[in-house]
């Protein structure tokens, strides 16, 4: 788990719930396992490996994407969400995503993925409908 994850949520107001991971999950189709799927044509996409912590937050800030909207935020490998606005995150991305180590998967207004990967690759996709999951 990233350092102190869950302390940050809470230092910023957000509480960490297993709800809205599952969330997500049902957004995506029923698993994260359709990510590539889903970000294959994204609307947007960059490498973020040069931009630092202040960058990093300006350009998302830039992203068509109005500062009072909710969204659910999730952190596939710990499998933990959460739910916030998107200035929250913006404001605090640092300490939420940790480059390198983790992805963080974000549904914006249901219809709309981001996501920021381990790789340090950043899209944002539009869902038009989610796949159909497959059994395992």
């Amino acid at each position: 788990m990233p350092p102190g994850l869950i302390f940050v949520l809470h230092s910023i107001g957000v509480a960490a719930d297993l709800d809205e991971y599952q969330e997500i999950e049902r957004g995506l189709g029923g698993s994260f396992r359709q990510l590539s799927e889903l970000r294959s044509y994204p609307d947007i996409e960059r490498d973020m490996s040069e931009l630092a912590g202040p960058e990093l937050g300006a350009w998302l800030a830039s992203l068509p994407v109005g500062q009072d909207v909710d969204m659910r935020v999730a952190w596939p490998v710990d499998r933990i969400g959460a739910r916030m606005t998107w200035s929250t995150f913006v404001d605090h991305v640092s300490d939420l995503w940790y480059p390198s180590m983790d992805d963080v998967v974000i549904l914006i207004e249901a219809n709309r993925l981001l996501v920021l990967d381990h790789e340090e690759r950043v899209t944002l996709s539009r869902l038009t409908s989610p796949p159909h999951s497959s059994a395992s």
